[in-house]
């Protein structure tokens, strides 16, 4: 039968079974329910395994549930702490674990040499003053983990937080997962697997949670690798640093999608999230990782890194590279980036396999054409046109050439705005009436074959269709009933372009459009019917305007 009951211990050392072990000890098939609190180790089975390594714990198919809570630190959901070579198979915690200062795990808070398989954790785990807080090990040796994973989140207040591990010595993980949020409110060494490891190896596994750190060294599946070798793996999750300070100082602080900093040899890996600094002269910061000194071999990212800046080393992909990088891509659609210093180009979501260069595909890599970016095959996956988030707008087509975006509607229209490098092909007239007063278009890259079809009622009051263009097509598209205003510079069905411009067969045929500052001998409205003003070079074909 279970223990149940609450186990309180009113110092140090306290166990749901044991509370403290000096020798060799194997426990199998045991349940604790209890709530099982006390100050320093303490653990969901037992609060502390000492002696040395010579000695061996372990713990098979066990079931913790109910708090574990410390005052102080060395808290675990099975085991507070263990000097000893600790093997922990098929093993569960399923209640919160909750600490006041470091090395708090879900599974054990600190261990020597630690061997977990095929265990989870499904309670969130939380130090309220302090780091090294794990998902399953809050820090460990030597760590290895097969088939494990954590569902909850994980917090600390200072360095060394992780999904699954918040710091290690030598790390061996493989076909084990995170979907849990993790974060710390100060420092870094913060990911969504592990938040800082030396020579590490991770083999098909994910993170799916948003990851923050305050400081350095963050990523959406690790803050901080030495060494080693990563394949097989994905991150989905935002990456967040949330650093402050007065003034203009550049920090290397590194932050990437999938690694902040690393020194491990990377392949057949991709990053879905968002890269976001509070601080503009953070350096080091890449969609798929912040600083890279190993080398990286098939890979792409699909995330925005807000501000992009070459001289902080702030790029779509990487942020600083030293190792050499091979079949390394980023999708322009959903980043809404130009360029990279490091990655290869991929305009469009669905621009298929053949975009992919390198990828083996059927053997590793899958994809379903024109309906998800390639994914690990093996390894969860949602099924989205737009693989990273639930808000994004699935529409019919691929975005390429040969098989365009289709826009049916006046949704389908208002959704170029999320697509800009894509093709486009209009196939019905569209009279707008719910985005009437349209929101221009920024920075599209794009093209729009019109097919002799009509948009009627546009009427942004803020200058445009297109607000800004580089290296943009459009052809057969007649704009129809037009009342386009604006208060400032750069009206016309296109505001401003750059790069080269091809307009064909683009027609206005009845409205209005005005703009421009107040006028005065030095202001330029730059008003235009087709276009306010142009930058590169432009070509206009067979287009008409009538008012």
């Amino acid at each position: 039968s279970p223990i149940t009951g609450n186990i309180t211990g009113s110092s140090n050392v306290v166990g749901g079974l044991v509370g403290y072990t000096n020798g060799n000890t194997t426990i199998t098939n045991s349940d604790v329910t209890s709530n099982v609190s006390g100050g320093t180790y303490v653990g969901g089975l037992i609060g502390r395994a000492a002696a040395s390594s010579s000695y061996t714990l372990k713990l098979t198919n066990n079931v913790k549930t109910g708090t574990t809570t410390g005052t102080s630190g060395y808290i675990g959901g099975l085991v507070g702490a263990s000097s000893q070579t600790t093997e922990i198979s098929n093993n569960s915690n399923k209640g919160n674990v909750i600490g006041a200062s470091n090395y708090i795990g879900g599974l054990i808070g600190q261990g020597g040499t630690t061997t977990i398989t095929s265990s989870y954790n499904i309670g969130n785990v939380e130090t309220t003053s302090g780091g090294y807080v794990g998902g399953l090990v809050g820090s460990s040796g030597t760590t290895t983990i097969t088939s494990g994973y954590s569902t909850g989140n994980v917090i600390g207040t200072s360095n060394y937080i992780g999904g699954l591990i918040g710091n290690s010595g030598t790390t061996t993980i493989t076909s084990s997962y995170n979907i849990g949020n993790v974060e710390t409110t100060t420092g870094g060494n913060v990911g969504g697997l592990i938040g800082n490891s030396g020579a590490t190896t991770i083999t098909s596994s994910y993170s799916t949670g948003n990851v923050t750190g305050q400081t350095n060294y963050i990523g959406g599946l690790a803050g901080n690798i030495s060494s080693g070798t990563v394949d097989k793996v994905y991150a989905s999750g935002n990456v967040k640093q949330t650093y402050t300070v007065t003034g203009s100082k550049s920090v290397n602080y590194p932050i990437g999608g999938l690694i902040g900093q690393s020194g491990a040899a990377i392949s057949n890996a991709y990053a879905l999230g968002d890269v976001t600094t509070t601080y503009n002269y953070t350096q080091h910061v890449g969609g798929l990782i912040g600083y890279q000194t190993g080398n990286v071999t098939n890979a792409y990212s699909t995330g925005k890194v807000n501000t992009i800046n070459s001289s902080n080393y702030r790029d779509v992909s990487i942020g600083e590279m030293t190792g050499t990088k091979t079949n390394l891509y980023y999708i322009a659609d959903t980043s809404l980036i130009d360029s990279s210093v490091y990655a290869t180009r991929i305009d469009t979501i669905g621009a298929g396999a053949e975009k992919y260069v390198g990828f083996k595909f059927d053997e590793i890599w899958g994809i379903q054409d024109g309906v998800t970016t390639p994914y690990i095959l093996g390894l969860q996956i949602d099924p989205k046109n737009y693989y990273t988030k639930g808000s994004d707008y699935v529409r019919e087509g691929r975005g390429t050439q040969v098989d365009p975006y289709l826009i049916k509607t006046e949704e389908d229209l208002n959704q170029i705005r999320n697509s800009r490098y894509a093709y486009y092909k209009i196939m019905n007239d569209i009279t707008l009436s719910t985005y009437k007063v349209w929101t221009p278009i920024p920075n599209f890259y794009g093209v729009i074959e019109g097919n002799g079809k009509k948009i009627i009622g546009l009427a942004p009051t803020t200058g445009s269709f297109i607000k800004t263009t580089n290296n943009v097509t459009i052809k057969d598209l007649t704009f129809e009933n037009v009342a386009i205003t604006n208060t400032t510079n750069y009206t016309g069905i296109i505001g401003q372009t750059s790069g080269t411009t091809i307009l064909e067969n683009v027609n206005i045929t009845s409205g209005s459009i005005s703009g421009g500052t107040t006028a005065g001998a030095t202001n330029y409205s730059y008003v235009g019917g087709l276009v306010g003003y142009t930058n590169g070079n432009t070509t206009i074909t067979n287009s008409d305007v009538t008012s």
